[in-house]
Parts: C-alpha cells; structure tokens; sequence
C-alpha cells in the first residue's frame, strides 16, 4: 500500500472536511487573482466597443490591436523602460553594496561602539526628516539618476536582517580561523562571509530590485525633464 493511500487512511472526517474547505479557498483566491489579469490582456486585444458595452469577460471580442500601436508608435515608452532598467540595475548594486558594508562589522562582536551605532540606525526608523531634507537643489542631484537612486539607498531593515544573518548563521570560530590563517577583514568578507550570505543576498537583491522597479514617486519628484 502506498504512503499516500496510508495517510488518506489516516485522516479522519474533519481533517478530509478542513482539506475540502482549505482547496476551496484557494481556487477561489486564485481565480480572483489571476481574473483581473485575464481581463486586462483580453480587453487590450478586443474592440473598444465591446469593453464598453460589457460584452468582454474571459475571451476578445473584435479582435484589435490599435491600442499596442498607439502604445508603442509613442517613443517614451522605449525610454521609460530604459530608465527603468538602469535605474533598477544600478540602484541594486549601490544598495546591495551599501547594506552589506554596513551589515557585516555591525554583525562583528569585536566592532567598539556596535550596539550604540545600531541605536543610531534604528533611531533613523521611527523619526526621519521627511521630505524636505531630501529635495535640495543645491546638493547637484536634481534631474539626474542618482536623485532617484539615492533617496531610498539605505534601508535599516533591510541592514538589520543582513547583519542577523550573518550573526546567526556564520559562527566566530571561522573569523577566529581566518585571522590565524592572517586573513584580514576584507579579505574575509569577500571570500568568507559574502559565499555564505548567499541566500539573504539573493533575497535582499529581490527586495531592493522589485522596489526600484515600482517606483515612479521619486521620480515624478526628482525628475522634471523627460531627458533625465
């Protein structure tokens, strides 16, 4: 008898009933999410007409494609995109940079000053300067890339969960290791520490990637010129 037919056994009327509910609730969330994403690509492909009279619900009707030519007969769309890219390439890297240079010595026993410096950073987290600080002029940002880039650099937490990573799950007998082998700090953070922060580089790279590629409120801020 197989695993599978054993725990079917197993499972008494209340447990089969909870499964039934608990499938029907996710059918359910899943057809209400993914709906309205069928709705908008079936409504870009048919006639306008249709959409207005409420003739259009799973499948087009009239089939048209006027609304990609308009889209991409307008050559900001090429440009918007572009920006988009680098904006969210570079801002990653800078940001990536700039956490885990932070991250590691906070995660360092051996740092003087560590745990006043973390009250520093989460100071920053619950009283900022808002807005204004970050619209000078005269700083030379204004209208450029870095403007954008910039303004959301530093995340605290994103630092806090880079540095509990590391203070988690690399042990000091390997920094204590290293230093007998005479490995300095750098060298250790690039062939020791940032290997085995693999997997919380990976996600914060997703985190800092998705939100450059949202964002459109620095920008509309920052950025006066269609150029920049």
């Amino acid at each position: 008898m197989s695993a599978v037919k054993r725990r079917k056994q197993k499972l008494g009327a209340g447990d089969r009933a909870f499964n039934i509910v608990l499938g029907g609730l996710t059918a359910v969330s899943v057809v209400v999410i993914l709906y309205p994403l069928i709705f908008v690509l079936v409504a870009s492909i048919s006639d306008p007409m249709e959409i207005f009279q409420g003739n259009v619900w799973l499948w087009p009707k009239g089939f048209n494609l006027e609304a990609y030519k308009q889209v991409f007969r307008n050559g900001d769309i090429f440009t918007g995109y572009k920006n988009t890219l680098i904006y969210t390439v570079v801002g990653t890297l800078v940001t990536i940079i700039i956490t885990f240079s932070a991250a590691y010595p906070l995660s360092r026993k051996k740092l003087y000053g560590r745990s006043k410096l973390m009250g520093f950073f989460l100071f920053t987290m619950f009283f900022s300067g808002g807005m204004i600080p970050t619209y000078l002029k005269n700083l030379g940002l204004y209208n450029t890339m870095w403007a954008v880039i910039l303004v959301g650099t530093v995340s605290v937490y994103n630092i806090i969960v880079a540095r509990t990573f590391m203070q988690n799950t690399i042990p000091e007998e390997l920094y204590e290791a290293a230093s007998m082998d005479g490995c300095g700090d750098i060298r250790v953070f690039f062939k020791m520490v940032l290997p085995l922060s693999a997997p919380i580089l990976a996600v914060l790279v997703l985190f800092y990637g998705v939100n450059f590629w949202n964002s459109y409120f620095n920008g509309l801020i920052y950025l006066s010129e269609r150029s920049a």
